[in-house]
């Protein structure tokens, strides 16, 4: 089962599409599979965004079912498997900062099949934050983003 990152904006992001040769952070439109994730969210925009394993779980992400804890704050430390999934987040935040800062943006994770599942709870985030190497998103967060500097 893979970890799955959306994006909900104001205007919508640009398409990036998989490519298996280079690998990287990328966008698709919503199938039938996932379209209950716009549940989520309040902005018209829905995006899939996705790493460079494919699936959002290249995005350092901590699971709800173990409380939620991320490994930073488990281990006291970010295990060498979650450094290494940098490259996405730098990645992530480059694409989101393409946005003009006047727009609105929101980001939900969660487990495939888990997309009607309401959100545990909505925090405010400073797109800079993302590039921290102890972020992980939250499974079924949604994080209202602040794109302003």
């Amino acid at each position: 089962m893979c970890f799955l990152l959306y994006a909900g904006s104001s205007i919508a992001l640009p398409h990036i599409p998989w490519n298996e040769e280079m690998r990287s952070v990328h966008t698709a439109h919503l199938t039938d599979h996932d379209k209950a994730v716009t549940n989520q969210f309040s902005l018209p925009f829905v995006t899939y965004v996705g790493s460079d394993l494919q699936c959002g779980c290249g995005f350092r992400n901590a699971e709800f079912a173990n409380g939620n804890l991320t490994a930073y704050e488990f281990y006291g430390k970010v295990p060498d498997e979650d450094i290494a999934k940098q490259l996405n987040h730098d990645k992530l935040h480059a694409l989101l900062s393409r946005l003009p800062t006047n727009a609105d943006l929101e980001l939900f994770g969660c487990w495939d099949g888990d997309f009607a599942q309401p959100a545990e709870k909505s925090e405010k985030l400073p797109l800079s934050e993302i590039l921290d190497q102890t972020f992980y998103f939250r499974d079924r967060y949604l994080y209202r983003v602040t794109l302003n500097p």
